[in-house]
């Protein structure tokens, strides 16, 4: 599978089916009449997210996600909220709907916290080529970073609904077999992503909407730091399994 699915399906927790929700809504749907700006336009509204992105060292919000699967008749719903950090680069993923799960990667770690199981698995960012992968793609578009993702797709840029809508047609036969495009909505005004879409030749769709999004909002010492109680079990796979408790 292509890491690029695995980096929007990341966040998507254990299945949960659920009545459709105005918040689980993208801000806006590409239709075939909708055109791409030209070349030039593209240039400067690229420039733009960049400079609009570029005082800005975290991101907060309240993710929404919804999977529909061509197999299901119902959608798969999770929500949760997200704090991304650009240096060092940093994330934390904490799930509260369907099952209450912490997710924090940083430059080193993966770690991922059941409270209810009362659990953790801490794996190593560098053994985990799909986690590193997606830690970069989420921080590089967090910040307006599409250089990186342009070698690898063909690029079309919209204006819509006071948006800047990137769609990203993989240039890989190898990745079209898994992926047929991602699309990526910047808000106009403040350059900050509100929302992603990803669709597979499957007929599957993958959407997360990004909402109440916070600039640089006040992180604590433990935001990126998971202090356990000592009733949870640990699984540390970067160390000896004598070293887990």
């Amino acid at each position: 599978m292509a890491i690029i699915l695995t980096a929007f399906c990341l966040l998507i927790a254990a299945p949960a089916v659920a009545a459709p929700d105005a918040k689980f809504s993208l801000p806006a749907e590409l239709t075939d009449s909708d055109a791409a700006v030209s070349p030039e336009d593209k240039t400067k509204l690229t420039r733009r997210i960049k400079d609009l992105l570029s005082g800005i060292d975290a991101v907060s919000a309240a993710v929404y996600q919804t999977k529909h699967l061509a197999m299901l008749k119902k959608a798969i719903e999770s929500e949760g909220t997200v704090i991304i950090r650009k240096t060092p680069r940093s994330l934390r993923w904490e799930a509260v709907r369907p099952e209450r799960t912490i997710t924090i990667i940083d430059e080193k770690t993966i770690t991922i916290y059941k409270p209810i199981e009362k659990e953790a698995d801490i794996y190593g960012i560098d053994a985990n080529i799909a986690a590193k992968q997606s830690m970069a793609f989420l921080s590089s578009t967090m910040w307006g970073d599409i250089s990186e993702l342009e070698k690898k797709f063909n690029t079309a840029i919209y204006l819509k609904n006071g948006l800047i809508i990137y769609r990203l047609i993989p240039i890989s036969e190898m990745v079209t077999r898994y992926l047929t495009s991602i699309i990526i909505y910047f808000n106009e005004s403040t350059g900050i992503p509100v929302g992603f879409e990803l669709a597979t030749p499957k007929g599957d769709k993958y959407m997360t909407s990004l909402k109440d999004v916070k600039n640089n909002p006040p992180l604590d010492i433990d935001t990126f730091y998971l202090k356990f109680p000592k009733e949870v079990w640990i699984r540390d796979h970067t160390k000896p399994d004598e070293n887990n408790r």
